[in-house]
């Protein structure tokens, strides 16, 4: 996203949290990015 150099993760479980991050949510991310550089 523009503008945005950092973002904070806060879990209760550690481990747990950085497994959901990596499978679930860091995807996502990717996706919109691709989405935001074809709207360019």
């Amino acid at each position: 996203m523009p503008g945005v150099k950092g973002i904070m993760l806060c879990f209760d479980d550690f481990i747990r949290g950085m497994d959901d991050v990596g499978m679930k949510i860091q995807p996502l991310m990717k996706c919109g990015q691709e989405r935001l550089e074809a709207a360019a």
